[in-house]
């Protein structure tokens, strides 16, 4: 994932770390998705910042106040609050590549 963005500092919500291991533990359809994205972080050089609240309005709000920053969700409904802000949403491919 740092490969991808080498010129980017990557931030992850300390929500969104949270979101991912409820998931991982669970028996929802996309448990495995939340498991492949919290082993995509492992090694990488990743920032967790303490985000409170609901983390998709943390996200919007962080994203709205930092310049140039990236959003790389597969939440459909986040990417559609974001794009009418300007704010270019990522999303992980199939193949872990980075569309």
């Amino acid at each position: 994932m740092g490969d991808a963005l080498p010129d980017h500092e990557i931030i992850v919500a300390s929500g969104t770390i949270s979101e991912l291991e409820k998931l991982k533990g669970s028996k929802k359809k996309n448990s495995k998705d939340a498991a492949v994205a919290l082993q995509l972080m492992q090694g990488k050089k990743i920032s967790v910042v303490s985000s409170k609240g609901h983390v998709d309005d943390w996200i919007v709000r962080f994203a709205e106040e930092s310049k140039d920053t990236k959003v790389c969700t597969n939440d459909t409904e986040l990417r559609h609050r974001l794009r009418p802000k300007g704010i270019i949403a990522l999303t992980l491919g199939k193949n872990r590549n980075l569309r």
